[in-house]
């Protein structure tokens, strides 16, 4: 019996376990469908106007994208919300809210 518990905690166990964990993660792999990220919203705003284009600042960190730009300024119209009540919502200042209005 210490024989048989020897064996299966050896490294050729722990080896075989881990090929079968990865032919099982290979299956699931398989079976999904790939999905291209389009971000088609983002490209129509950018060709409409130019301030609806995705920048990036001189370290080299992105800036606010098209979709949030024009959801602050589609939520300030629609629901009469104020600039500084978007912050939390959107993560935008009160003063870009009301530059991209």
């Amino acid at each position: 019996m210490v024989d048989d518990y020897m064996n299966d905690t050896s490294a050729e166990y722990y080896f075989r376990m881990v090929q079968e964990s990865q032919q099982q993660f290979d299956d699931i792999v398989r079976r999904r469908r790939n999905v291209i990220e389009r971000y088609r919203e983002e490209e129509a705003l950018g060709n409409l106007d130019n301030y609806f284009q995705m920048r990036v600042d001189v370290i080299r960190k992105k800036g606010l994208s098209p979709l949030q730009n024009c959801t602050v300024a589609i939520r300030m119209l629609t629901y009469g919300s104020p600039a500084d009540n978007l912050d939390e919502y959107v993560r935008i200042g009160e003063s870009t809210a009301i530059e991209c209005l």
